[in-house]
């Protein structure tokens, strides 16, 4: 409520949710709602399933992307989204209750493959060329298919401009198989994320993760054997959370051994179950 009061306070419009449409009432001045809801699927402006290949790409031209400096595999990338929203219930994520983060949508292959092209071969003859990704996608295997038709149109593509690529994204890892990180690494990935979180079976049942330790490491085990790094993204202060859980965590790290950790202090926002 205090947080509210202040938003309130600071901005003529608040947008809660998408705003790719939302945007356009909240600088129309003839629009006098102080808050623009398009967060809730039975809005207008909500970006329905089946939508998002309707809206254009982001105008990169106007940025500096020579700027970013970021390399995957030792080539220089940009970012992109294929996908929003996540259908999993984990306790600690504050979105379970909007409809614009538990509904995952998608963008189909053809639209991301397209885009991707379009950069790289815009920025082949400047100064500055581009040809590495960094999906910012949630996990990149929550829907059936979705990966493995992904990691095809990426193949074909290089094939197509001539050029070998470099990826980097998110899994759930759970879902992840044997044959997907194979995929993955033809495809030209070379670092996979996951919220692996807690070395605790304890704490990732708590938190409703849907996975263990064990099916952590297996994860990690299935991009090293086709050839990928991995990075734990590790949080600790859920409930329940001790020393002895902690140490589970650390000891996790230590026996899996993956190329990059970040540790993060959890901060419960209201809202989050």
């Amino acid at each position: 409520t205090h947080a509210w009061s202040q938003l309130t306070e600071m901005f003529d419009r608040l947008v809660v949710g998408d705003g790719e449409l939302a945007v356009y009432h909240a600088i129309d001045p003839k629009d006098e709602r102080q808050v623009i809801d398009a967060g809730d699927i039975k809005s207008p402006l909500f970006m329905k399933r089946g939508s998002l290949d309707d809206y254009p790409v982001p105008a990169r031209d106007l940025i500096d992307l020579a700027s970013y400096k970021y390399e995957i595999d030792g080539q220089p990338a940009f970012s992109v989204i294929a996908q929003l929203g996540c259908p999993f219930q984990c306790g600690f994520c504050g979105g379970r209750d909007s409809h614009v983060f538990r509904i995952a949508r998608t963008r189909s292959t053809d639209h991301v493959v397209g885009e991707i092209e379009s950069v790289v071969r815009a920025r082949r003859s400047t100064d500055a060329p581009l040809s590495a990704v960094m999906f910012y996608d949630d996990e990149l295997n929550v829907t059936k298919n979705g990966l493995e038709d992904l990691c095809r149109g990426l193949i074909d593509l290089q094939d197509r401009i001539g050029l070998e690529m470099r990826f980097r994204g998110f899994v759930k890892a759970e879902l992840l198989t044997r044959e997907q990180a194979d995929l993955m690494y033809k495809a030209g990935f070379r670092v996979l994320l996951s919220g692996v979180e807690s070395g605790s079976n304890q704490i990732l049942d708590a938190m409703r993760k849907n996975t263990s330790r064990e099916i952590n490491s297996r994860c990690m085990e299935y991009a090293h054997e086709a050839g990928m790094s991995f990075k734990a993204l590790m949080s600790i202060g859920h409930p329940g959370e001790s020393q002895q859980t902690i140490d589970e965590s650390i000891d996790w790290v230590l026996e899996n051994r993956p190329e990059e950790v970040d540790w993060t202090v959890i901060t419960q926002y209201p809202g989050s179950p």
